[in-house]
């Protein structure tokens, strides 16, 4: 989904359509249960199995890091900083869905960087060089102004004047990633002071502490990605 619910799979839905103006479907309807966690007689089952698209090429890159890193904007309780840590459902039958908290490498963490790697493909396929170009010609080849990236990863609203450009959605969908904490990295916590920008000498006071993560060696990330 692209209104922010993530990706889901549908694995069952239970619906049922009853006209309450006549008797047989009012005393339907007072069957079905107040509670959301019980069952009920009332609705019609439907499972759903695993579903094709043949609208998208899917492709999986292995990533490997060669260090620590860290998408900030988690808080652990032995350091000031870090990864972003976030509770997704695993849905493991009928019944409560159990809970479970994850380190998050979030796809748009990594969406800059491929786009900017799809402009510099592009760029020298085309044999499209900064050499003798002008500031503003070298600008409308990189970053989000260049045709390739905007043909794969979309463009926002250009003003809010302007209703002729409504902006387009990319034809890319990355998955995010979700990394058990406990078995498949390790984080060790570092120490780190702020520098004084005038003096390149160390701030009073501004000691802090990040816990990035430290992937194993033979740790690799899959990071999924569709194309339309």
């Amino acid at each position: 989904s692209r209104r922010g619910f993530g990706a889901f799979r549908v694995v069952r839905m239970a619906a049922k359509c009853v006209d309450l103006t006549t008797p047989e479907g009012f005393s339907a309807w007072t069957t079905h249960p107040v509670r959301l966690d019980e069952e009920s007689p009332l609705l019609v089952v439907r499972e759903f199995g695993p579903k094709e698209n043949t609208d998208t090429v899917a492709t999986t890159l292995e990533l490997k890091a060669e260090g620590p890193w860290m998408v900030g904007g988690g808080f652990p309780d032995d350091a000031d900083l870090g990864p972003l840590m976030e509770s997704r459902i695993s849905w493991q039958g009928p019944g409560a869905p159990h809970e479970v908290e994850a380190i998050l490498l979030p796809a748009t963490a990594v969406k800059g960087a491929l786009s900017h790697r799809v402009a510099w493909y592009a760029n020298a396929l085309a044999d499209e060089f900064s050499d003798g170009r002008s500031p503003e010609e070298i600008a409308a080849l990189t970053g989000a102004e260049n045709p390739a990236v905007r043909e794969v990863f979309g463009w926002a609203k250009e003003g809010r004047d302007d209703e002729d450009d409504r902006g387009r959605p990319g034809r890319v969908v990355i998955d995010d990633v979700y990394l058990d904490p406990n078995g498949h990295v390790s984080s060790k916590v570092s120490n780190h002071v702020a520098l004084d920008r005038f003096t390149q000498g160390p701030m009073r006071g501004a000691l802090y502490t990040e816990k990035p993560v430290r992937s194993r060696r033979d740790q690799r990330i899959a990071l999924t990605i569709q194309i339309e």
